[in-house]
């Protein structure tokens, strides 16, 4: 009878338990963090997983794609998920997570420039001290129009360059107050509290909406299945975007 208990019970466990909680590992690139985060709370409250994620930008993930470094999820633009396609390292196929637009960010209190048009921005670009944009997806399009606007030279003293998003808003809160940057909108709305305004989207040919794609790596558990579907979901969705990630 004791036998036949244990094993009841056994089935009964099994039955209102059928996976054991895993902990589900992203690579993902930084401009989505603020949804991202939000999303993987979510996630972990409905299924009981846990998530870690390890932010970086394009091209620090290529490089640790590079060196070798997996994962069980990998968000990132089209340029890493290309990368790790071809390396074996992710299924074929990637789902659109969303896109983030540029923006135009000062510290509080600094002196606001006119973005109501791409040459009343670029008349703001003249007048100021300092832009600082980073090396990143935001980063590169703004120095490829800078190019092929013929501006790059001449704003080339005053242009600084930073490794990621966060850098831009260190840089800004050490600069004069007539001194601007360009970064990722979510990265501009989760800078808030400490000190950064954002003055509004780019405009014209110097807004450029970063697709971020999510795939898994080849080899991870179904959670990280799991975690895909959910992001795709209506609750997914909704996390994402309260962090300014928008539908693609």
């Amino acid at each position: 009878m004791k036998i036949i208990a244990t094993a009841a019970f056994a089935l009964t466990f099994a039955a209102a338990f059928p996976a054991l909680a895993v902990e589900v590992r992203v690579m993902s690139a930084g401009a989505v963090e603020p949804g991202l985060r939000a999303a993987a709370e979510a996630f972990q409250t409905t299924t009981g997983h846990t998530v870690s994620i390890r932010f970086g930008t394009s091209p620090q993930l290529q490089t640790r794609l590079g060196a070798g470094e997996a994962a069980d999820v990998l968000i990132g633009p089209e340029p890493v998920m290309r990368t790790a396609r071809a390396a074996g390292k992710t299924d074929a196929s990637s789902a659109a997570l969303g896109r983030v637009g540029v923006g135009v960010v000062i510290r509080r209190g600094a002196q606001k420039p006119d973005v109501s048009g791409a040459e009343s921005l670029e008349r703001a670009m003249a007048a100021a001290d300092e832009i600082v944009f980073n090396r990143a997806s935001t980063g590169a399009h703004v120095e490829s129009v800078l190019k092929a606007s013929g501006l790059e030279q001449s704003l080339a003293s005053k242009t600084v360059r930073t490794e990621n998003g966060e850098a831009v808003f260190v840089r800004l809160k050490q600069a004069s107050p007539r001194a601007f940057g360009f970064a990722a909108m979510t990265e501009i709305r989760q800078a808030a509290p400490e000190g950064m305004d954002l003055v509004g989207p780019a405009p014209g040919k110097y807004q450029n909406y970063t697709t971020y794609l999510a795939a898994r790596f080849t080899g991870a558990p179904p959670a990280a299945s799991e975690f895909l579907t959910f992001l795709n979901g209506p609750q997914g969705r909704a996390a994402l975007a309260s962090g300014g990630v928008e539908t693609p």
